[in-house]
C-alpha cells in the first residue's frame, strides 16, 4: 500500500515535469509576458487581471515548494495540464505562428485556448477546421466546414462571459437569467408499456438519432446545429452548422450517411 510520503514524492515529480514542460513548450510566450506580468504583480493586480499562463505556472511553482504537505490551487494545475496538452498538439500545425502570437496577449489567451479545444474536438469528429487571422483582433478565428457540407465555411466564436472569468463576485438575478438556457417543457411522446425503450439499439448501425441545438454568435446571429449519433456506440456521425437547417438539408445529410455507412444493418441469423 502506498504511504502518504510516497504519494507526496510522486506528485512532486509530476509537478516538476509539468513546470519543465510549460517552460519548454511555451518558452517564448512566458518570456514575452514576464515583464508585463511582473508589473501587474507589483501593482497588486488581482490574478484575473494578469496573464493567465503566468498565473497557472506560478500556482505550479508554489505547489512545488509546498509539497508534500500542501497543494496550491489544484484546479490551476489541472488547467495547466489541459493547456499544455492542447498546445503540444497544435504546435506542429501551419496555424501555430498566429496561435502563438495570440497566446502572448493577456486578453486573448483564454479565448485562444478555448478555441483550440473546440477545434480539436471538431477535428476528431472528422470535420475540416481552419484557424485564420482576420481584422485587428489579437485572437484568430475558427472556421468550420462540416462533413458533407455544401455551404461555405462558417466562423465559430469561442468566448466566455466576463462574469464567469474566475474573479469571485455576486451574480445578480438578471445576469444569471441571461447566462442560463431557457427551460423547456418535456415533450410528450407516445410510447409502449411503462419502462419500455422504443427502438432500443442492440448493435452498431441499428438505430440513429438526430437532434437540433440552438446557439448564437458573439454578434447575436442565430445558429442551428444538427447532430446525428449512433445510439449503440454513441458515435457522432455528422454535425451540420448553419443559420437555418430546413428538412431538405436533414434529408441530404441522412442520404450522405446512407451512402457512406450503408443503411440499417440487420443482425446475422
Amino acid at each position: 500500500m502506498t504511504s502518504p510520503e510516497d504519494s507526496g514524492e510522486y506528485f512532486k515529480t509530476v509537478v516538476d515535469r509539468l513546470i519543465e514542460e510549460a517552460c519548454l513548450l511555451l518558452e517564448d510566450v512566458l518570456k514575452a509576458t514576464e515583464a508585463s506580468d511582473s508589473r501587474a504583480k507589483a501593482q497588486k493586480a488581482h490574478w484575473t487581471e494578469r496573464h493567465r499562463l503566468q498565473v497557472l505556472l506560478e500556482a505550479a511553482v508554489e505547489t512545488q515548494k509546498s509539497l508534500p504537505s500542501t497543494i496550491v490551487a489544484p484546479w490551476f494545475l489541472a488547467e495547466l495540464r489541459g493547456t499544455l496538452d492542447v498546445v503540444r498538439r497544435w504546435q506542429q500545425s501551419p496555424y501555430w505562428p498566429n496561435i502563438e502570437k495570440s497566446l502572448k496577449d493577456k486578453d486573448a489567451f483564454d479565448h485562444t485556448i478555448a478555441m483550440l479545444h473546440v477545434a480539436e474536438h471538431l477535428e476528431w469528429g472528422g470535420h475540416k477546421v481552419e484557424i485564420v487571422k482576420e481584422g485587428i483582433s489579437p485572437s484568430p478565428d475558427l472556421t468550420l466546414r462540416a462533413i458533407g457540407g455544401s455551404q461555405d465555411a462558417i466562423v465559430i466564436e469561442c468566448y466566455q462571459p466576463a462574469v464567469l472569468r474566475g474573479k469571485p463576485s455576486e451574480l445578480v438575478t438578471k445576469e444569471a437569467e441571461r447566462l442560463s438556457l431557457p427551460l423547456r417543457r418535456p415533450r410528450r411522446r407516445r410510447v409502449g408499456p411503462v419502462g419500455e425503450i422504443v427502438n432500443k439499439a442492440e448493435y452498431p448501425n441499428h438505430v440513429w438519432s438526430y437532434d437540433f441545438v440552438e446557439d448564437r454568435t458573439e454578434r447575436g446571429g442565430k445558429l442551428r446545429i444538427l447532430v446525428i449519433i449512433d445510439e449503440y456506440t454513441r458515435e457522432c456521425l455528422a454535425i451540420r452548422v448553419a443559420p437555418s437547417i430546413p428538412a431538405s438539408v436533414v434529408v441530404e445529410v441522412l442520404e450522405w450517411l446512407f451512402l457512406t455507412r450503408g443503411v440499417r444493418q440487420l443482425p446475422a441469423q
